[in-house]
């Protein structure tokens, strides 16, 4: 017996610039920074933090970072792997950050 699924993929759309929407997931996303900051704090651990712009910039610098930090012997000497993926911000997703902050700052001017 085949299996067909009823389930058909939308044609793909432009992404639409929402403010509300970046902005409720910027809260979130802090939210759940901040819990894992506290929580973290609160158990006297100190994880290793690696940060995604960081990675795309210096893939082979922070991976050997990352390896010395867990005490990989010869981490230095190890091949690393290429990237598996690229980077897939662009023009776009600059334009979209330089609007939403230029945004927030206006909103916080009006707000005081």
């Amino acid at each position: 017996m085949i299996f067909e699924s009823s389930l058909s993929l939308a044609p793909a759309r432009e992404p639409v610039y929402n403010r509300r929407a970046i902005a409720h997931l910027v809260r979130y996303l802090t939210e759940h920074e901040d819990q894992w900051s506290t929580f973290f704090a609160r158990s006297g651990l100190f994880p290793h933090t690696v940060l995604y712009e960081e990675l795309i910039e210096n893939w082979d610098e922070t991976l050997r970072h990352t390896l010395r930090y867990l005490d990989i012997p010869q981490a230095d000497a190890l091949a690393l792997p290429d990237p598996p993926l690229q980077r897939q911000s662009g023009g776009r997703s600059r334009e979209w950050v330089e609007r939403f902050l230029e945004e927030e700052r206006d909103a916080a001017v009006r707000a005081a």
